[in-house]
């Protein structure tokens, strides 16, 4: 099971660079860029105020991430600001079937909160969501052994 002293983090995508942005949720720092991250304990997050902020002026800004404890992640990362932020497992739900795992997405112009693609139903958190370099998916259940 999953170690609370893990790195709670919020990740989401970044637009100029289009990979996912991890920052600690404690110093706002952000510790990587990752083509693919997974999450556990996650919850899905918008800041209203920040998104009418979006919708009023129709420029973007960081107000919708996901929260909850780094698992592990593939990407680029600033060493020293990852210094003291444990990794779980080096494994990732990629070579199992994710056919059982939900596509998640956000748009701020649509509705205030994550929404399951296929049902449009609205998500608000999950035990395991695992971002790909073009999907967010949710389970709550892994079919891989951490």
């Amino acid at each position: 099971m999953m170690n609370k002293k893990n790195t709670k983090v919020e990740i989401y995508r970044n637009l100029n660079n289009n990979k996912w942005s991890i920052r600690c949720s404690k110093s706002n720092l952000v510790l990587a860029h990752a083509t693919q991250a997974l999450l556990y304990d996650a919850e899905f997050v918008v800041n209203e105020k920040d998104r009418q902020k979006v919708i009023n002026e129709k420029r973007k800004n960081v107000h919708a991430f996901v929260r909850g404890y780094l698992v592990n992640w593939i990407g680029q990362t600033y060493k020293d600001r990852f210094v003291g932020h444990p990794i779980y497992s080096n494994h990732f739900p990629s070579d199992c079937d994710l056919s059982n795992w939900s596509e998640i997405t956000y748009n701020p112009y649509c509705a205030g909160y994550f929404f399951d693609v296929m049902t449009n139903k609205p998500t608000y958190n999950s035990e395991y969501v695992y971002f790909t370099d073009s999907m967010v998916c949710k389970s709550n259940h892994l079919s891989v052994d951490l």
